[in-house]
């Protein structure tokens, strides 16, 4: 079965985007601000346990690489990787991966920055130390 590329806040058009906080595809900051005014089923102000809630218990495809849903949790508690997401360049760069056709050339490309390069050494540091 083929997923879904419209968006799905105007089912207009093909989505670019997700939303950071539920994951809702959408396509243009039009969408993304109806969406935050009006739909976004998560709220800032939930508690821990309604947000262990929104995220996934499980995974549908598992493989030998899957890292478990406890340790990849680990990665918002730690404070190096806080810092290093402070710089845009990755930030942009993580985008761009997260909605790229062929994320797997986009991260072969970002492997070329030392921001990108610290910023997986500090993950995977966190999830297999």
């Amino acid at each position: 079965m083929m997923a879904s590329k419209t968006c799905e806040v105007c089912s207009a058009a093909s989505y670019k985007y997700k939303c950071a906080k539920c994951l809702v595809k959408y396509c243009s900051v039009v969408c993304y601000n109806h969406h935050k005014a009006s739909e976004c089923k998560v709220s800032e102000k939930l508690s821990e346990d309604e947000k262990t809630e929104v995220l996934p218990k499980t995974y549908f495809f598992q493989t030998e690489d899957t890292v478990p849903l406890d340790k990849l949790s680990l990665l918002a508690e730690s404070p190096d990787l806080r810092e290093i997401l402070k710089d845009s360049d990755l930030r942009h760069m993580i985008t761009v991966i997260d909605s790229s056709q062929r994320p797997s050339e986009a991260i072969q490309q970002a492997m070329q920055y030392p921001i990108f390069v610290k910023f997986v050494d500090e993950c995977l540091r966190v999830v297999e130390p």
